[in-house]
């Protein structure tokens, strides 16, 4: 009796012991909420990492990257011992992750203020050199992007992790491809006043004539060709695209509406053409048509040409744009009084090169 008394004393001590010992850990024991918040941490300071390593600035910022890189890993090293046992394991795992962060964010801001930002500016003065005064010029359209990131910098210091990510990560390849398409930028202007625009088009027609063709060739399909070999060895894996855009103009010299080609326009546009109680409205119509036909086959004549170089035609994509300016004055001529003026018979080519990473 003696003895189950004691037995019985032994399980209750034990029980006791195994109570507080259950207390205790139950005290340093991680829960779901606080894993997840870890967690979340941990994976933050991971994608800001491999942001720096995917932009390859590791060497610009080395003690950074070198702190960035041992905190993270060590609490990658303590999250996987806190997920079981401890939550003081789990706190540090999150502190290192922290540290980690703040060196990646610290090193994405300074890689946007130091290469980025002046990048975009200098792009932008680029940009108004090479136009000038030509505001038809298409390379206009990428001053605002440009100009949107240098915006962003004010926004910089107080953006979210994920929000910072994508705009560093993608501001950097907008950059890239700005450089490319200000690079591969070729223009070329066929002035009737060299007498080129008469040798590209017949009088009154829009079919590309034999001289025109070998002036096209020499003056500009050799150059775009060239350009797009150059782009393929440098970003092999890559898509090049190749954007065109003609814009052709007329002077205010009236037309033969009895010619076959103008019999044809007025029959396929005979609800949208001027009476001829309105010789003004009339001509310019037919000369915004017209135009618009010269632009449209010399672009398509260019495309024509870089689909027959290319042996891989699923690595080119050709985008094409022709625009009939009719009798506008093209962009920084000054118009003569003459209504046969040479400076309004105009076609502007403009093309260049941009690429999309696989």
């Amino acid at each position: 009796m003696i003895f189950l008394k004691g037995a019985v004393s032994n399980v209750i001590i034990k029980f006791s012991i195994l109570s507080i010992l259950l207390l205790i850990l139950s005290g340093c024991a991680i829960n779901a909420k606080l894993l997840g918040e870890v967690q979340d941490t941990v994976q933050q300071s991971k994608e800001l990492l491999r942001a720096v390593e995917e932009l390859k600035i590791e060497t610009k910022y080395p003690e950074l990257y070198a702190e960035a890189k041992k905190e993270f890993k060590q609490a990658e090293e303590l999250m996987q011992a806190g997920k079981s046992i401890f939550k003081k394991k789990a706190l540090n795992a999150q502190l290192a992750a922290k540290k980690s962060i703040n060196a990646s964010q610290k090193i994405l801001k300074q890689y946007y203020f130091d290469e980025i930002m002046p990048k975009a500016k200098a792009l932008i003065q680029k940009i108004k050199e090479k136009v000038g005064q030509d505001t038809d010029n298409p390379l206009n359209e990428n001053i605002p992007e440009l100009q949107a990131i240098l915006d962003y910098g004010k926004d910089l210091e107080n953006e979210k992790i994920k929000n910072l990510i994508n705009r560093v990560v993608g501001s950097d390849n907008k950059i890239k491809e700005k450089e490319s398409i200000i690079k591969s930028f070729v223009i070329e202007k066929f002035k009737s006043e060299e007498l080129k625009i008469n040798v590209l088009f017949k009088l009154g027609d829009y079919i590309l004539s034999e001289d025109g063709i070998n002036l096209l060739n020499k003056e500009l399909v050799q150059k775009i060709i060239i350009n797009i070999d150059n782009y393929k060895r440098k970003y092999q894996s890559s898509t090049m695209v190749i954007k065109m855009e003609v814009k052709g103009f007329a002077d205010r010299v009236g037309v033969n509406e009895k010619k076959p080609l103008f019999i044809e326009l007025k029959k396929n546009n005979k609800d949208l053409l001027p009476p001829s109680n309105q010789p003004e409205k009339r001509r310019k119509f037919l000369n915004q048509l017209l135009s618009k036909l010269r632009a449209k086959s010399i672009v398509n004549y260019i495309s024509q040409q870089i689909s027959d170089s290319e042996t891989d035609n699923t690595k080119i994509k050709i985008e094409q744009k022709s625009i009939g300016m009719g009798e506008a004055i093209p962009a920084g001529v000054k118009p003569l009084k003459s209504t046969r003026d040479p400076n309004r018979r105009i076609c502007k080519i403009y093309c260049y090169i941009s690429y999309i990473s696989q």
